[in-house]
């Protein structure tokens, strides 16, 4: 099969030009509009400090100008190579590989900042270290710019895949690595500073560093959920940062982060969230249900609030007992929020994990309820310190993150039955050859069986990956991506002996009639 234009019948007729946006899904137009949006918006945003010239934003560094324009200009060539600018050289595959290897300089430089800022002493780091949020946020557009599309990923070498998947799971493990050194330098630095601040200290990158081991975990058992916790929360993340570039950089310092002072987090997750956003990324996670996963997903979130929650607490209990002019009531009626919120998201995470009717609901309004809490928890925080980006995430970000996985999980499973419904009497067609197998002699249900099976056999030589969907070798995870991004291969998927029991169950909840045929093969 092929997409290429045919040839001009005359010398003076013109080529045809292909479409180049036709047969793009809208994830990929989305993945390059919020590409485009971080990288520009991050030539807004501080980069780092400097000795005597303060903040320094994106544009005084002529190198960041130059990486980002170079990332900008790769977002084009998906599309130059789909309307064949280039000629019939240059595939989709052979694309993406250049529009990886553009922004490959960019996470070079970002490399190179975060070796600087840890390399300064804990004394000094910001005479000329420091991450700003501009380095967030257009390492994050690089991610998203650089990594393959859903349209692509037919074309893509097997290595290329592998490298995508494997990469989600390094990534989280590298940041937990650097986070782990985040932890030693900051304790280091306050060595010598009171125990309640140094305690302070270490519970604040602590935070981050369980965060971090909990995604790498999570990417790693290849879980559904855990990966859309992870994005949910990376987004809450994401927003709040805009929120304090709105302010001023009020609740960050500047808008800075830094190895040496608690904690460094913009740049981990937002890299994280970005790069674990990609179909391929997504295709090889487990199998789950879309109203299971979200569920699951927003009972870990719930979690992190109790976690975060809890550890707020021991640090404002920490500074009651410091020498900082706290006032006393104002800390307790502190704490009485916080413990109200992490017990009202509990009972939440209890109500989901027994299923019951309606207990959907019911934890929306509970969690609802915690952000009223967060605004009066909010006030509080702002007699006893400065409002940080970590108390907008806990109040405000990560309730409505929740509110909304809950909410599209109700929404997956009140449309479940009526799928049901309709599919009826189309489900009742494929299955009509399988309930005459058990009485009828085994050469008749082969013969009828048979049919629906060779329906793909003619198109599946014509697809590349024919051969590896009908080997027995091939692994679980390749079978995986090949029946979730080529659906004229789920048939010959389905017949692979080493298909396994969830994506069967997956591919039998399609309904088409070719693959349930082969499953009924399978189950007879």
């Amino acid at each position: 099969m092929t997409t290429e234009p045919t040839q001009p019948t005359s010398a003076g007729s013109p080529a045809t030009i292909p479409n180049p946006f036709a047969g793009v899904p809208a994830s990929d137009f989305a993945r390059d509009g919020i590409a485009l949006i971080l990288l520009l918006t991050s030539l807004a945003m501080p980069w780092n400090l400097d000795s005597f010239a303060g903040t320094r934003g994106a544009t005084d560094h002529i190198v960041v100008v130059l990486v980002t324009v170079l990332s900008l200009l790769s977002l084009a060539l998906t599309y130059l190579a789909r309307a064949q600018v280039f000629g019939p050289a240059v595939s989709l595959g052979l694309a993406s590989m250049i529009r990886g290897a553009a922004n490959v300089p960019y996470v070079l430089v970002v490399v190179i900042y975060l070796l600087i800022d840890a390399s300064k002493g804990t004394d000094d780091w910001y005479l000329g270290g420091g991450i700003g949020a501009a380095m967030a946020f257009g390492l994050a557009g690089a991610i998203l710019a650089g990594m393959p599309r859903h349209s692509e990923t037919e074309s893509l070498a097997g290595w290329q895949v592998f490298a995508m998947r494997q990469g989600a799971v390094g990534l989280a493990a590298l940041w937990t690595v650097l986070s782990f050194l985040n932890l030693i330098k900051v304790a280091v630095g306050y060595r010598d500073a009171p125990g309640n601040i140094l305690a302070m200290a270490v519970i604040s990158v602590l935070i981050i560093l369980v965060g971090l081991a909990a995604t790498t975990l999570g990417l790693f058992l290849r879980s559904a959920a855990a990966r859309v916790a992870v994005l949910a929360g990376a987004l809450a993340l994401l927003g709040t940062a805009v929120i304090d570039w709105w302010t001023d950089w009020d609740m960050s310092t500047l808008g800075i982060e830094s190895f040496n002072n608690p904690a460094l987090n913009l740049v981990p997750f937002l890299a994280l969230g970005a790069l674990i956003s990609s179909p391929l990324v997504r295709s090889g996670m487990k199998p789950a249900a879309r109203a299971e996963r979200d569920t699951r997903a927003a009972t870990f979130l719930m979690l992190v609030i109790a976690g975060i929650a809890g550890a707020v607490v021991i640090m404002t209990i920490l500074r009651l007992i410091g020498d900082e002019p706290v006032s006393t009531g104002v800390a307790i009626g502190y704490i009485v929020t916080q413990i109200l919120i992490a017990a009202a998201v509990l009972v939440a995470t209890t109500f989901l994990r027994q299923n019951f009717a309606g207990a959907r609901m019911m934890a929306i309004a509970v969690v609802g309820g915690t952000i009223i809490i967060g605004i009066v928890s909010l006030v509080l925080v702002n007699k006893i310190s400065d409002i940080a980006r970590l108390d907008i995430v806990l109040h405000i970000g990560l309730p409505l993150a929740i509110i909304t996985l809950l909410a599209l999980s109700s929404r997956s499973d009140s449309a479940k039955p009526k799928v049901e419904a309709s599919a009826s009497p189309a489900a009742a067609s494929p299955a009509a050859p399988v309930p005459p197998v058990p009485p009828a002699p085994p050469a008749a249900p082969a013969a009828a069986e048979a049919a629906p099976a060779e329906a793909p056999a003619p198109e599946a030589p014509s697809h590349p990956r024919a051969d590896e969907a009908a080997d027995p070798a091939t692994s679980a995870q390749a079978l995986h991506e090949i029946a979730t991004t080529v659906p004229e291969l789920r048939p010959v998927v389905a017949a692979n002996p080493s298909a396994y029991p969830e994506l069967l169950d997956w591919m039998g909840q399609l309904g088409e009639p070719a693959v349930d045929a082969q499953i009924a093969k399978r189950n007879a």
